[in-house]
């Protein structure tokens, strides 16, 4: 990894749009590790959390969901790293429940790439 490319990890359940959102990542110069759930996604930021700038984080995942993942990274970890929830869950209680809890932000599926990108490209080329 360059020194200056930033680190975006994905959890994510669902094998598209993992796939869609690496690509769009990785044109845009970034370097991306995948995860499709959050037990697999909590086992590689366990060892590598240090070298990662921001995590993009599907809320509802089978094995180990988001909320678990985003509570394991605020309360355990007393981590600050961003981090974006992907939900397809729109209502507003949830919403501030998700940013209550500690995410950074909250977009809401289907996702529009360039809000997504945009949302990422501000809290971490700054």
């Amino acid at each position: 990894m360059k020194k200056s490319q930033k680190h975006i990890v994905i959890i994510e359940d669902d094998p598209v749009l993992r796939q869609l959102t690496e690509m769009a990542f990785s044109l845009e110069g970034y370097k991306v590790d995948l995860f499709e759930n959050g037990k697999q996604g909590v086992a590689y930021l366990e060892q590598n959390l240090q070298t990662v700038d921001l995590i993009l984080l599907d809320l509802f995942m089978p094995v180990l969901d988001g909320a678990h993942v985003l509570n394991w990274l605020r309360k355990t970890q007393q981590s600050c790293i961003y981090v974006v929830v992907m939900t397809a869950m729109t209502d507003i209680q949830t919403e501030q429940n998700i940013l209550s809890a500690g995410a950074n932000k909250v977009i809401k599926k289907p996702l529009d790439m360039k809000t997504l990108l945009s949302a990422v490209k501000e809290f971490i080329n700054n």
